[in-house]
């Protein structure tokens, strides 16, 4: 067993741990008791369509530089889903890259430029929301009721201002405005740079750093070939791969509905879609592997505020809720990957691969 597997083995035990310490800690327990399986089950098959989107999106990029079979490249795909689980946010990517390389001779710049674009997208849609919900509380629409329960909107907004003023907490004010700046930076720097002005910025920034050191030569050559990633990509291309970034976060967001229904919790759709946009944030927060912890404790929480219609919501059945969408978020895909990587490796060495 490689020293990667090991790895991820130690982080995905740790993360168990976590989700048991949770339950116990949360009574979240006997909730869980009472859990929905089909329910259950369509939240991880949501979530998992969600990420055959992106890998498809990644994968529609890379066959653009290496001829590839689209089996081998979605098996390269998942078995990198392991690499999420770790503190370094860009784990998937680096594994994608390395195993890419491994297999298929592809220079890691080039694996690195297909999945920052498509995150890039993603990103964009993720702050794009934030956005708008604050364009929502600045302009008083969320006052008019106009759209489903819209005034949930200001509610939600407001309460979730007034626990993260409290002193006590302002560790996770720091965590989700970090998350907000990783969201905003990601998308500036995964897809700004495709212009090739703006790319040229970029790249003497790090050329002056590399007078200082010469670790900043790779990301310096990095930024100056990333505009050439679009040579061979054509509008509809892009456009193409835009709707299935959309379709993936759509998915998610189905998966934490039916994370919801799972344990008999019923939410109106702004609040929802309010919580949603904050949880994808901070899954977003650096060092943590998506975020784990803080999104849970802050996602409690935000739920048990009295702004829903049905009123406060309980919290062990919010803590079972948030430990289902844990599961399909971070267990299912893990499994899935781990699978992958098996398959992949004897696949690939019994072909020939070195």
């Amino acid at each position: 067993m490689s020293s990667a597997w090991k790895k991820n083995l130690v982080f995905f035990g740790l993360i168990l741990l976590f989700f048991a310490a949770w339950a116990v800690v949360t009574n979240a327990i006997e909730p869980l008791k009472r859990l929905k399986l089909e329910f259950f089950v369509l939240a991880a098959v949501f979530f998992m369509a969600g990420v055959s989107a992106w890998v498809f999106s990644w994968a529609l990029f890379v066959k653009k530089q290496l001829e590839v079979p689209f089996s081998s490249l979605f098996l390269v795909g998942f078995a990198a889903l392991p690499g999420a689980i770790t503190p370094l946010q860009s784990g998937s990517d680096a594994l994608r890259s390395i195993f890419l390389k491994k297999y298929f001779g592809l220079s890691v710049s080039s694996s690195l430029q297909s999945s920052f674009i498509v995150k890039g997208l993603k990103f964009s849609l993720i702050f794009l929301f934030s956005a708008l919900l604050v364009a929502l509380f600045l302009t008083g629409f969320v006052l008019s009721r106009q759209w489903f329960s819209a005034r949930d909107y200001l509610a939600s907004m407001v309460y979730f201002a007034r626990y993260l003023s409290g002193e006590q907490n302002l560790l996770l004010l720091f965590f989700f405005s970090t998350g907000l700046f990783v969201v905003f930076s990601g998308a500036v720097l995964f897809l700004l740079p495709l212009q090739k002005g703006f790319s040229s910025k970029v790249a003497g920034f790090f050329s002056r750093l590399e007078k200082r050191h010469s670790l900043f030569s790779k990301p310096r050559v990095f930024f100056e070939k990333y505009p050439s990633f679009l040579a061979g990509t054509n509008f509809s291309d892009g456009l193409f791969v835009s709707g299935l970034v959309f379709f993936s976060l759509a998915c998610e967001f189905a998966a934490m509905v039916f994370s919801f229904l799972s344990v008999g919790l019923l939410v109106s759709l702004p609040g929802l879609f309010v919580f949603f946009v904050l949880f994808s944030v901070l899954e977003r927060t650096p060092v943590l592997p998506r975020g784990i912890g803080i999104a849970e404790v802050t996602g409690y929480y935000f739920l048990s505020f009295p702004f829903f219609p049905q009123g406060a919501l309980s919290g062990e059945s919010v803590a079972a809720m948030l430990l289902v969408y844990g599961v399909v978020r971070l267990g299912v895909p893990t499994l899935a990957g781990f699978c992958a990587w098996a398959f992949m490796s004897r696949k690939f060495s019994h072909a020939g691969f070195t």
